[in-house]
């Protein structure tokens, strides 16, 4: 068999070997492609930053289970960036699962910052119903708003930070992780303007031109744009996760296969050429 029979011939099953080892290779061991960071993620990264230490920050994950690669790593990256600062974050969800993504979240940015302690630096008050409704009692009283328990059950009462957060006029800045409705939508409208509380957000690949528009107007601090967004951001705190790992994956998976078609288009003209060649 001659190399352009070999080029044109290469078993699939290989193609396709080479292809998972390269995709699982990168997911283990990130590289940190080169990626360029937009202006709506240093937006957001800008607003965090600024905060000063002991600020209050709401981070809220407004998602289930299908939209956590694109937006879980958005909220590990923003929740080690706080811990980073010395900002104080409350975690709470308006999604019914999002009071579990907020504690999956946690054990991974204690894994860096482990000397944080709960109900001083930090809180998960959990999921509570409501939507709007609720948003609208936690800015002028967190205990009603949240029966006066965090997402274990235990009483706010008995947690330091929650002395410094009774109404909206206590948080410097609030994110909403969003992937619906409700989202950063309710979160600006019935939490942030009202109280003049600046409102930032990541959302999944297909929310990102309804939010665009709110960036644009100055109701959203920047907005993190799927997966992309996090990789971003990710490699603004200067910490890749998951986010740079599926990007990366995504970026060599597709040279990979651009690789092969390469290769079989140089061994059909080898093979057209050598053909002429004997005409």
């Amino acid at each position: 068999m001659t190399l352009s029979e070999r080029l044109q011939s290469i078993d699939r099953r290989v193609i396709y070997l080479i292809l998972a080892a390269v995709i699982v290779g990168v997911l283990l061991h990130p590289i940190g492609m080169p990626i360029r960071v937009g202006k709506e993620t240093q937006t957001v990264y800008a607003a965090l930053d600024a905060l000063k230490p002991g600020s209050l920050f709401v981070l809220s994950f407004d998602y289930s289970a299908s939209n956590v690669p694109e937006l879980h790593p958005s909220a590990i990256a923003m929740l080690k960036h706080a811990f980073s600062k010395n900002v104080r974050v409350v975690l709470t969800a308006l999604s019914p699962e999002g009071g579990m993504w907020a504690n999956d979240a946690l054990g991974v940015a204690l894994q860096k910052y482990p000397d944080k302690r709960y109900g001083v630096d930090y809180i998960n008050i959990g999921y509570k119903p409501g939507g709007q409704v609720f948003l609208e009692k936690l800015a002028t009283n967190v205990k009603d708003a949240c029966a006066n328990t965090d997402a274990s059950g235990k009483p706010l009462d008995s947690f330091p930070i929650m002395k410094d957060f009774r109404t909206a006029a206590d948080v410097s800045l609030a994110a909403s992780m969003t992937a619906g409705e409700p989202g950063y939508p309710q979160w600006i409208a019935n939490y942030g303007e009202p109280n003049k509380v600046p409102i930032t957000a990541a959302t999944v690949a297909v929310g990102v031109s309804g939010a665009i528009p709110l960036v644009t107007s100055g109701h959203l601090k920047g907005v993190l744009k799927g997966m992309r967004g996090a990789a971003e951001y990710e490699l603004l705190i200067k910490d890749k996760g998951t986010a740079v790992a599926g990007m990366d994956a995504q970026s060599l998976g597709h040279l990979t296969i651009v690789f092969f078609v390469l290769v079989g288009n140089i061994g059909y003209f080898l093979q057209r050429a050598r053909a002429r060649g004997r005409s």
